[in-house]
């Protein structure tokens, strides 16, 4: 008679001194018991692998792999991919939180959907202290009647429309999956959004479950990187680094004219929330030249499309009109708690 399938939990670490401990408490706190952890070290240059090392004495299921090199998050990501053993593995962030039943809940997940090569769940954010300052909400029309395994055309084209909404540290995925099929991340070609491409892969040759409870609690700090990412970048977003790659291959065989638009309107959105940093960082000549294109009569009516497009659209207008004004410290100061709050997406 064979056990309960094992877990290996990768967490992939780089100076992850101040919120380590936390993240480790929440894995070993888990219902399922059946599950080894490795913690893989990037190089870091603060307190992490002693921190590592302490938790190691104590607990048997715990191993440390200190790496002296740093490859990058990516390069850490295939580490894990490399070292994972067992039935399934977790490659679980060292700035996050984990619900105690997220690893049984996943588990059986997959237990019962042989066709998913991977399950993903909903998250809570958090902030510096750990508090919960938010839900993070999976787009409704994904799960339209009711539907918890996705293959993926529709996956594709509901990124096209509503950006990555997979929760990179949330996924489980079968070892043998990570290990024979995806081996590697690829973020010479996609950098930090090399995820999505793992996602797409998998989707290629299996399906995906997403389980909507908030099973873990995704950290936004001030410290994190996607912090600084959204609320600071200036550039095209690494996520149209995948999806130019995925349309020009897809473009004939599974996407339509909707696709398309949607695709341009996910574009548009990314250049109104680089508008909004730019004025931010005071390049207003910037920000207008980005957001000139919105100005057009093609953009505008477009902008009536939808309730979603003209938000967009409208919110670009509001940018461009900024722009012009002489906000002061004061106001680049409350442009930015209006990102900070998410009214102004990426």
């Amino acid at each position: 008679m064979t056990g309960p399938p094992s877990v290996c939990v990768c967490v992939p670490t780089f100076n992850s001194s101040r919120t380590l401990p936390a993240t480790l408490d929440t894995i070993l706190r888990q219902s399922y018991t059946n599950l080894s952890v490795f913690i893989i070290d990037n190089a870091s240059t603060d307190d992490t692998v002693s921190i590592a090392e302490a938790y190691g004495r104590r607990y048997d299921k715990i191993r440390i792999f200190p790496f002296g090199e740093n490859v990058g998050a990516e390069g850490n990501f295939t580490r894990c991919i490399q070292l994972a053993n067992g039935d399934y593995t977790a490659i679980y962030h060292a700035d996050d939180l984990y619900d105690r039943k997220i690893i049984e809940k996943q588990v059986d997940f997959l237990e019962q959907h042989r066709e998913a090569g991977a399950v993903f769940t909903g998250a809570h954010f958090i902030d510096e202290k750990g508090s919960i300052i938010g839900r993070y909400r999976i787009p409704r029309d994904v799960f339209a009647g009711n539907k918890v395994t996705f293959e993926f055309q529709e996956v594709f084209k509901s990124v096209l429309k509503f950006s990555n909404f997979l929760i990179c540290p949330s996924a489980m995925v079968r070892t043998s999956v990570y290990k024979d099929e995806i081996r590697t991340w690829d973020g010479k070609k996609y950098a930090s959004s090399a995820d999505l491409d793992v996602w797409f892969r998998i989707l290629q040759k299996h399906k995906i479950g997403i389980i909507q409870e908030p099973l873990m609690s995704y950290r936004v700090s001030a410290q994190s990187f996607s912090y600084h990412y959204t609320r600071s970048r200036t550039e095209r977003a690494d996520l149209f680094l995948v999806l130019d790659d995925y349309v020009a291959r897809f473009r004939k065989t599974l996407l339509d004219d909707s696709d398309i638009r949607n695709y341009e309107l996910l574009q548009v959105r990314n250049a109104v929330s680089r508008a909004a940093n730019l004025v931010i960082q005071e390049n207003n000549k910037g920000a207008r030249k980005l957001l000139l294109p919105l100005l057009s009569w093609k953009a505008v009516a477009s902008g009536f499309a939808s309730k979603r497009s003209f938000k967009i659209v409208l919110t670009g207008f509001f940018i461009f009109t900024l722009s012009y004004l002489p906000l002061g410290r004061t106001g680049r100061d409350l442009l930015l708690r209006i990102r900070t709050s998410k009214r102004i997406q990426v």
